[in-house]
């Protein structure tokens, strides 16, 4: 299958700035058949909202609302979308899937309301941003339509989604075959086609999209028709940077670290590489009191080599995921430095490896050209005024200093070089047009001697305040 707009996974939750309020409440702004009568339930938040469309969903999808409004991320993705005039408010639909991950309540509510209520501006399946949700609905309305309507198609559309960072040949054996909802694949190949053959190229596949900036906010916990959280059930297949493909890196150990546990003395969880070579981390839920451990890095061993930190940005809330990961081995590390003459310094120092996507696009997929990464020490980190860390970008396969390169080339990945051990904070930006100069986001995360920190980002949240 192609790989379609790239935007899912991505797990921070965001709301579009300016979209409407009805009637004093964050909802439908849009009319569904005016001959709808008066509401026959009380679902939450719907039935007072005065219009024809909320009261269409009261009457035929008040079950479907309820459940989406108890998990969190389909709850942000709702309170989104019903702000948008209708389900061709494309510019306000698009950012709202640029960040907010589709789960099965998401996908419950869009088949009932496609079905019963079909001018609610939820009833139609979203993909991409803006651009794609307008071309798809104009040149495969029909089969976008069809897939819509259909619980069990949507439910395959996001697993094939969650599911694009594994390698074909690694699906069977880590479970990512999305074999449960196999009947909706005729529904969902459709949409496939007819984006592929109409709306591909930058309408659905840009080289970048930064529409989210400045939009994005976290989304908590997944949690089940009671409001009880879910564990979280990740899997991580560790490639070869020098190769990047699979099989993935054997014989390694990982445990998922707690913030502020710098040294994972206390890991939440800890496991191996299994039979299939993937790091299978499940659960990791701290049980007494149901709520999440956020393990903050994964410290990853590998046997005979400089060990890694693993930092995701925005962090992984759905369950299960899927992600694949590079890792820079010390000896490829100082051939990459060599060209640089210098020297790695293991024993008292550390390094940064770091890539960066745009909205939407969940690593390893696509990178994100034209950014810019800077890093700082965090006032904890001991003499903080006196340790600086140059950026690198790495432009083919070679390191060049900020001096000669100031942004990521179409790889999307840099580094910094002998840092000093403590907390820093990464801070990405980008100078495009199209982003308005914007802020990606800060990322904080920890150096530590002999290791190698490796950082994905993402689009983040502004600081309160920003």
């Amino acid at each position: 299958m192609v790989v379609r707009a790239l935007a899912t996974l991505g797990v921070a939750l965001l709301f579009v700035a300016g979209c409407r309020d009805i009637l004093g409440v964050k909802g439908y702004g849009v009319y569904a058949d005016a001959t709808e009568a008066g509401p026959k339930n009380a679902c939450t938040r719907v039935a007072d909202a005065g219009s024809t469309c909320a009261t269409c969903v009261a009457n035929h999808c008040c079950d479907e609302w309820d459940a989406c409004m108890k998990e969190p991320a389909c709850k942000a993705m709702n309170l989104c979308v019903t702000s948008c005039r209708d389900k061709d408010d494309h510019q306000c639909r698009g950012p709202c899937n640029q960040s907010i991950p589709h789960t099965q309540e998401w996908g419950d509510l869009v088949a009932c309301e496609a079905t019963q209520c079909p001018t609610c501006p939820g009833s139609r399946l979203i993909r991409g941003a803006a651009p794609c949700d307008d071309c798809l609905a104009r040149e495969c309305a029909s089969d976008v339509d069809t897939l819509s309507r259909y619980p069990t198609a949507l439910r395959l559309d996001d697993c094939r989604e969650n599911c694009l960072a594994v390698p074909d040949a690694d699906r069977a054996a880590t479970g990512c075959t999305c074999a449960e909802y196999a009947q909706g694949a005729r529904a969902v190949d459709a949409v496939d086609k007819c984006e592929e053959s109409h709306c591909g190229g930058e309408i659905c596949y840009p080289q970048v999209e930064w529409s989210c900036l400045g939009q994005v906010q976290l989304p908590g916990p997944e949690s089940d028709p009671a409001g009880m959280v879910q564990p979280l059930d990740l899997h991580v297949g560790v490639v070869d940077a020098r190769t990047f493909v699979s099989p993935v890196v054997q014989n390694l150990g990982v445990a998922a670290c707690s913030p502020h546990d710098v040294s994972c003395g206390m890991p939440i969880v800890m496991t191996t590489t299994s039979t299939d070579g993937w790091l299978d981390l499940m659960p990791i839920l701290e049980t007494q009191s149901q709520q999440p451990w956020f393990f903050e890095y994964l410290l990853v061993t590998n046997p005979g080599d400089v060990d890694a930190l693993f930092y995701f940005f925005p962090p992984v809330r759905r369950s299960p995921s899927w992600r694949t990961r590079r890792l820079v081995t010390q000896d490829y590390a100082q051939q990459e430095v060599n060209l640089l003459a210098m020297t790695i310094n293991w024993h008292d120092k550390g390094g940064i490896v770091w890539s960066v996507t745009s909205c939407g696009v969940q690593p390893p997929l696509h990178f994100a050209s034209g950014v810019s990464v800077s890093a700082t020490p965090d006032a904890a980190t001991p003499d903080a005024g006196m340790w600086m860390a140059p950026t690198y970008y790495i432009d083919g396969d070679v390191l060049r200093p900020e001096t000669q390169l100031s942004a990521t080339t179409l790889s999307g990945v840099g580094a910094m070089i002998n840092v000093h051990p403590g907390h820093w904070t990464l801070t990405a930006s980008t100078k495009d047009s199209n982003a308005g100069g914007g802020i990606l986001g800060t990322y904080h995360i920890q150096v530590s001697a002999g290791k190698l920190t490796h950082v994905t980002m993402a689009p983040m949240p502004r600081p309160t305040g920003d």
